[in-house]
């Protein structure tokens, strides 16, 4: 693959190229987030009747409310963008650790285990064993087929055999796309409310594929890009027009 020329930041490569609708969905998350300020107390309680009496604190429970909107569209976001670039869609090149350090071009499989951090600074991070990795000025560009040699192929019968390690890898790669293209379907006829609640489809999941609650949670906001279907990307439980069971298989 090779490189174009637009090398965009974070922001720029999310703005050219994030579905509209989830874009329009989360700018209004953003917005409305923006009009409720943290309470900044300690916790999210507060002192009352003279100091005797620790209650919740009300300003609390409207950030919270804002943030349990916004938090998760933010997510579906930047979780498209990843997908993009672990594709190989979009490419990418930063300056890895340090901001002088020469830029270099970011893998792929980077992807796995980098996510946006910042995105108008245009940085990328990990979190390990309690500390972070950054990538400083991250830049993006759409890729472009390039004439490819064709390499002989391997007669079946000699071909290495792979390690039983990858095979339970690729296995739980076509689980979790199996779960992702099922909440697909649903979300697609039914883009504009959600049904039941994000737990209850995780529980009916797990009927037919095993997966950890992190792995759905992907499949999740990857299928809310692919439907595409923000309307799932809503906190809290199904309103009260809406179904609120999953459908049998």
């Amino acid at each position: 693959m090779q490189a174009t020329s637009e090398n965009w930041t974070i922001a720029e490569a999310i703005a050219q190229t994030t579905p509209i609708e989830l874009l329009q969905e989360f700018e209004s998350a953003r917005n409305a987030a923006s009009k409720v300020a943290n309470p900044r107390l300690r916790g999210h309680l507060q002192l009352v009747d003279g100091g005797t009496v620790l209650k919740l604190n009300p300003r609390y429970l409207d950030y919270k409310a804002v943030q349990d909107r916004f938090r998760p569209i933010k997510y579906a976001v930047e979780h498209a963008l990843r997908l993009k670039l672990k594709a190989g869609e979009l490419l990418a090149t930063g300056r890895y650790e340090k901001l002088g350090n020469d830029p270099r071009p970011i893998p792929v499989a980077f992807w796995d285990y980098f996510k946006p951090h910042d995105w108008e600074k245009s940085t990328a991070i990990q979190r390990l064993d309690g500390t972070k990795i950054y990538v400083f000025e991250v830049r993006i560009s759409r890729s472009v087929p390039t004439l490819s040699v064709v390499q002989p192929s391997i007669p079946a019968e000699v071909a290495p055999a792979k390690p039983k390690s990858v095979q339970r890898v690729e296995t739980k790669v076509n689980d979790v796309r199996a779960c992702q293209l099922w909440l697909v379907r649903h979300m697609r006829a039914h883009p504009g409310r959600r049904i039941a609640t994000r737990k209850k489809w995780f529980a009916r999941a797990l009927e037919r594929w095993h997966l950890s609650e992190k792995q759905f949670n992907g499949a999740w906001y990857a299928a809310i890009v692919e439907a595409p279907a923000p309307a799932w990307s809503a906190a809290g439980p199904p309103r009260n027009g809406d179904v609120r069971e999953v459908p049998a298989w």
